[in-house]
C-alpha cells in the first residue's frame, strides 16, 4: 500500500487490474479472482487510510485488555477444567468470565476500531455500485 502512495492511484490501478483481467477474456475474472481482488483492494485502503495516530489512541485499550488477560492467566487454565473444577480450585467463575469478557472486548474491540471491518465496508461499497446480491 505504501509503494502505491495514495488512495485515488490506489483506485487507478485496481480498476487497470480489473480492465486487464477482463480484457483476456470475458469469463476470465471468476468470483473467486474477484473476492481476492477486492480483498486485497479493502487491505490496502485501509492501510493507506490509517495512521500512527490512530493506532496510539487504541493502544491504551489494547493493552488495558491485555493486561487483564495475562493477570488472569492462573483462572484461565483453571476455567479450561470446567466451572466446578475450577471453583474446587478457589476460583471465582462469576469473575473470572466479567474479566475475560472485559479484557477481550478492550483488546479485540480497540484493533477492529483500527483495523477497520472489511466485510461490512464490502457490501457498503458494493450496493453503491449497483454490484450487491441479497443473500
Amino acid at each position: 500500500a505504501r509503494k502505491v502512495g495514495s488512495p485515488e492511484r490506489l483506485k487507478m490501478l485496481c480498476l487497470l487490474t480489473y480492465a486487464d483481467i477482463c480484457a483476456v477474456h470475458p469469463q476470465a475474472l471468476t468470483p473467486w479472482k474477484a473476492e481476492n481482488l477486492w480483498h486485497l483492494y479493502m487491505a490496502a485502503a485501509n492501510d493507506l487510510d490509517r495512521s500512527a495516530d490512530d493506532v496510539n489512541l487504541a493502544l491504551p485499550f489494547v493493552a488495558l485488555g491485555c493486561l487483564l488477560l495475562f493477570t488472569s492467566g492462573r483462572a484461565l487454565d483453571a476455567m479450561t477444567l470446567g466451572e466446578d473444577g475450577a471453583r474446587s480450585l478457589g476460583i471465582r467463575t462469576a469473575h473470572t468470565r466479567v474479566i475475560l469478557a472485559l479484557g477481550v472486548g478492550l483488546a479485540a474491540g480497540a484493533s477492529v476500531a483500527v483495523t477497520g471491518v472489511i466485510g461490512a465496508r464490502r457490501d457498503r461499497l458494493r450496493r453503491r455500485c449497483g454490484r450487491h446480491r441479497a443473500r
